[in-house]
């Protein structure tokens, strides 16, 4: 039988953003969560975002994290086609 993926949770997300701004490693939020350190490379990679105040700064919140994987998914999602649909065809 094969490895059992997950999806990262919000609260999995919630302590990301927690260690970041604690400053630990990809490595130790990793072990912390029980998942690999790629998945926390992938997830800082991808849903990092710009601040500007003075300075640009690169910033993990989890609130922002999990509203790009909830629009992600959503795109994603095959349109159903209805009954209306079905009868202009």
């Amino acid at each position: 039988m094969g490895i059992k993926f997950t999806q990262l949770k919000k609260h999995d997300r919630d302590v990301i953003q927690r260690m970041v701004n604690d400053g630990s490693t990809q490595l130790e939020i990793a072990k912390a969560l029980g998942k690999h350190k790629s998945t926390i490379s992938r997830e800082l990679n991808s849903k990092t975002v710009q601040r500007k105040n003075n300075r640009t700064k690169l910033v993990y919140t989890s609130l922002g994290a999990q509203t790009k994987r909830d629009e992600k998914r959503r795109k994603s999602r095959r349109k159903r086609l209805t009954k209306w649909d079905l009868e202009w065809r």
